[in-house]
C-alpha cells in the first residue's frame, strides 16, 4: 500500500539539472516534491496546492525567491 502524501515541497529553479538532483534527494514517505521554473508558476500552483515548504532561488527570471 501505497504511503499517504503528509508533505508537500516546492523546489522553485531553473537549472533543470540541479531540480533533477534535488528532487532526487529531497524525496522521501510521505513527502510529495513538485518542481517548477518560474515565480509566476510557483505562486499559481501555492494558490491551489499549497506547500508546506518552499525552496527557491534568490534571483528567478523577473523576480526574487
Amino acid at each position: 500500500m501505497p504511503t499517504p502524501v503528509t508533505n508537500r515541497l516546492m523546489l522553485v529553479d531553473t537549472d533543470s539539472d540541479f531540480v533533477e538532483w534535488a528532487c532526487g534527494h529531497l524525496r522521501a514517505p510521505g513527502v510529495e516534491v513538485v518542481a517548477v521554473d518560474s515565480i509566476e508558476k510557483a505562486v499559481a500552483l501555492y494558490q491551489k496546492q499549497p506547500a508546506d515548504l518552499v525552496l527557491s532561488e534568490m534571483r528567478i527570471g523577473s523576480g526574487t525567491g
